[in-house]
């Protein structure tokens, strides 16, 4: 097959009867072509299981998943032409491979529907096809697509949670709500099941389902919108709390955890940012977006681990200006895909990638997924941990909310040596002197170990003091380290999270004392003395706003910069700011040879906003394994 065209696959069958036997023609078109066809987005299954069907006047062997879908989606003595990637494309022959993957983006694009296979009824998926229906078309009736764009989306939250309940579009959504209120509360169950279907964890169906011009649902013998899916979803968080009451409501609190958990959201994302962009209503994503949209706290699964990256090739809108390619040849295994990559995202002045460079701990040893990479490549494995200074949209006016190099562009330089090393400029803080212990979302759910981890926090600011470097401006600001590092600088309200103001530090020292009273009292299972503290600013603002820097440590530098760092950080360990970086970074030197090893993002006060950062000062070249 050459590049340029496409295959295509006729199903013919006889009668309705599903037993029957399946018959498959294969041909080939130009990618041009003005021939009509679907395109069949699905999970393969498990290789192991496997059937034969003809093909052509010859014996194919597919996955046991596809032949089911197959018989499922056919037609009644009419013939169905699909494209499906496990007919369509010689997988053993990864020429071939490579040059019709390049191809996916215009194959599922051009495609008149794109044929979503969830699989089989079970679980009660009638009951849940049918509330995405029913909600879905109500949403549609009350014009509830309207508002899915950048200047009225901020329109939709007043009334999906009745600011205003004299409005009368208001009262028309309420209505909405009130009468999905059971149906959500009688199937959240199967609803979560739904939604834990193998076909939402594939990488490969994102790009599938975000570039289909009309996708489908279909399960079992029902078919529905996704973009009713996606209505119904939204009326469903507006329901919030009121659902417990349909039922044990430790148990509903249990399916609602789950169903937080469960990645939809990517899904719904990817598919909106291509359509604005291909509307001209939007930039799009490119393609570090879709990485940390998938694998920043969701679980998001390849079987070829490559995939994790060219599954994205035909949706992120820089791929080519990135000039990364689809490559399954023998010359192109999984580390070299993953420092590429990098190395592209790094040279296009996107070191917010470094933070995502993350490590495992286990046992005590940091490592990788794919343990041969280079400490500042990131395995893009499921659920990396997002930073702790949160992406910003500038092209909406919002500012990143830290300037560590004082806005200085990225200097990445090519070594010249091993290409696993990178080579970039930036200038040395100070070396860590003292750390102390993992802030883990574990011991954040502990009054004592937060009241430890503040302690800590507090000592640290005082040797800081003891030393009188002359890091701060005044010794006002000196003495706001103790309740800045804690929650990186950053105050978590209802409404997202700001640079903090010195008013937070009323709620600091709410937090500490609350702590410091639970420690008195102990914990209190049955919230006996939860009452002392009830009033309405009771420092549980800034205790969920430390909960952002979990997975970190606090630590001290030898001239007195307090900080938090990663889990690996050590005495001895440096941290830098690299040109073009909004924040700091730490590493740690290589005894031998000069270069160093990434270890993770870090706040350090004191440097956030370009303090250490002076213009005309002199910049050290790093060389980082």
């Amino acid at each position: 097959m050459q590049l340029g065209a496409w295959s295509h696959v006729g199903i013919r069958v006889e009668k309705s009867d599903h037993s029957s036997k399946i018959v498959i023609d294969i041909s080939c078109h130009a990618i041009d072509t003005s021939t009509p066809y679907k395109a069949l987005s699905y999970t393969w299954g498990s290789g192991n299981e496997r059937c034969e069907v003809p093909l052509s006047g010859r014996v194919f062997e597919v996955t046991l998943s596809l032949s089911i879908a197959l018989r499922a989606l056919r037609g009644v003595d009419d013939s169905l032409t699909l494209w499906i990637d496990q007919v369509c494309i010689n997988q053993p022959d990864d020429e071939e491979r490579s040059s019709q993957v390049s191809l996916m983006g215009h194959i599922y694009s051009r495609a008149e529907e794109v044929l979503v296979w969830l699989g089989p009824e079970a679980d009660d998926s009638n009951e849940v096809m049918d509330l995405w229906q029913t909600v879905g078309e109500k949403a549609q009736e009350l014009r509830m697509g309207d508002y899915y764009t950048r200047e009225s989306m901020a329109l939709l939250h007043p009334i999906l949670w009745n600011k205003n309940p004299e409005d009368k579009t208001t009262r028309k959504f309420q209505g909405l709500i009130k009468s999905s209120l059971p149906l959500f509360g009688q199937r959240l169950g199967a609803v979560v099941a739904w939604f834990s279907r193998a076909w939402f964890s594939r990488v490969w169906i994102v790009q599938e389902f975000a570039l289909g011009t009309r996708p489908v649902f279909v399960c079992g013998e029902k078919r529905v919108e996704p973009e009713f899916v996606y209505f119904s979803m939204h009326i469903y968080l507006a329901l919030g709390s009121r659902i417990l009451d349909h039922g044990e409501r430790d148990e509903m609190k249990r399916l609602m955890g789950i169903l937080y958990t469960l990645p939809p959201v990517p899904f719904w994302a990817a598919r909106k940012g291509r359509q604005d962009f291909v509307a001209k209503k939007g930039d799009g994503h490119t393609l570090y977006d879709l990485l940390r949209l998938l694998y920043v706290e969701h679980g998001m699964d390849a079987t070829d681990y490559r995939d994790r990256i060219f599954a994205l090739s035909g949706v992120a809108v820089d791929w080519n200006g990135l000039k990364l390619r689809v490559d399954y040849t023998k010359e192109s295994d999984i580390d070299q895909v993953l420092l590429r990559t990098a190395r592209a995202l790094i040279n296009s002045g996107q070191l917010k990638v470094l933070s995502l460079a993350q490590f495992k701990n286990n046992g005590g040893r940091f490592m990788k997924d794919v343990e041969s990479l280079p400490s500042w490549v990131s395995d893009w494995r499921s659920y990396l941990s997002p930073s702790f200074s949160p992406r910003v949209n500038e092209k909406l006016g919002e500012h990143p909310h830290f300037s560590a190099s004082h806005n200085s562009e990225p200097m990445p330089f090519i070594t010249g040596e091993d290409e696993n090393i990178l080579g970039i400029h930036g200038r040395t803080v100070d070396i860590i002197e003292e750390i102390g212990n993992y802030w883990t979302e574990t011991v954040a759910r502990s009054e004592a170990s937060r009241l430890a981890h503040l302690v800590t926090i507090e000592a640290f600011c005082s040797r800081s003091a003891s030393l009188n470097h002359p890091i701060y401006t005044t010794p006002e600001r000196r003495a706001e380290a103790v309740w800045r590092v804690a929650i990186g600088d950053l105050f978590s309200t209802g409404a997202g999270r700001f640079r903090a103001s010195g008013s937070v530090s009323d709620d600091y020292k709410l937090c500490i004392g609350n702590s410091r009273y639970w420690e008195i009292m102990g914990d209190s299972k049955d919230g006996r003395y939860r009452a002392h503290f009830s009033s309405e600013r009771n420092g549980s603002h800034y205790s969920g706003s430390m909960d952002y820097m979990v997975e970190k440590r606090p630590f001290l530098t030898r001239k007195g910069y307090v900080g938090m760092g990663t889990e690996n950080i050590g005495k001895g360990d440096i941290v830098v700011i690299f040109a073009g970086a909004e924040i700091p970074h730490v590493i740690r030197p290589h005894s031998n040879d000069g270069t160093y090893e990434y270890l993770g993002e870090a706040y350090c006060d004191g440097v956030m906003d370009g303090e250490f950062w002076t213009e005309d000062g002199s910049l050290e070249a790093y060389r980082i394994r």
